[in-house]
């Protein structure tokens, strides 16, 4: 750029070079829905320095990778700011799918090492907490577990079991605060 000063007798000039920063592009995580209870990786690029907005159920505030949990549906939105100090808005919005549905524990598995029904598990969408009990006929504790991803795989005490008839006690309690107690018959077949 020039400028001139003109002063009715006198002028001057001087010339001056404008320096324009870009402006940063970021890119965000596309919206998607989850489970209520499920963590999700959020992730944004395009930038130097980050901040989330809202900060609800994320692990970080100021990074580039946070994981969120929320249990309601909710918009993240991020300010991602460049060296020179531009900065650009992206936004995601997490659907949370609170439909539970029923609980399930299969009546019969055959842990046989085949990979097909080797693993009695309990099957929910959104167990929070658990209590699994399984029993013998005479009221033996065989198995116990408060994680429904770990499941029992027909063994006690480090030895296989046999074909037969257990008992189980289910209590367990969904993201939603409702509580759901079962109980009844599996069969183990070899």
């Amino acid at each position: 750029y020039t400028l001139i000063v003109n002063s009715n007798i006198c002028y001057d000039t001087t010339s001056f070079e404008v320096i324009v920063d870009p402006k940063p592009e970021i890119t965000a995580n596309n919206d998607t829905t989850i489970i209520i209870g499920s963590t999700l990786n959020l992730h944004v690029s395009g930038t130097t320095s980050y901040k989330w907005n809202p900060v609800t159920d994320l692990s970080c505030s100021n990074c580039a990778d946070p994981v969120a949990r929320p249990f309601e549906s909710i918009e993240y939105c991020v300010v991602g700011t460049n060296s020179f100090g531009c900065a650009d808005t992206a936004c995601v919005y997490v659907t949370v799918d609170a439909e539970c549905g029923e609980v399930f524990v299969p009546s019969a598995f055959s842990p046989n090492g085949d990979n097909i029904n080797d693993v009695l598990l309990v099957y929910s969408k959104c167990i929070k907490v658990m209590e699994f009990r399984i029993f013998n006929r005479w009221g033996e504790k065989v198995f116990e577990s408060t994680d429904p991803d770990v499941g029992w795989d027909g063994t006690y005490k480090g030895r296989n079991l046999d074909t037969d008839v257990f008992v189980y006690y289910l209590k367990a309690e969904y993201y939603i605060d409702q509580t759901v107690e079962m109980q009844g018959n599996i069969t183990l077949m070899r």
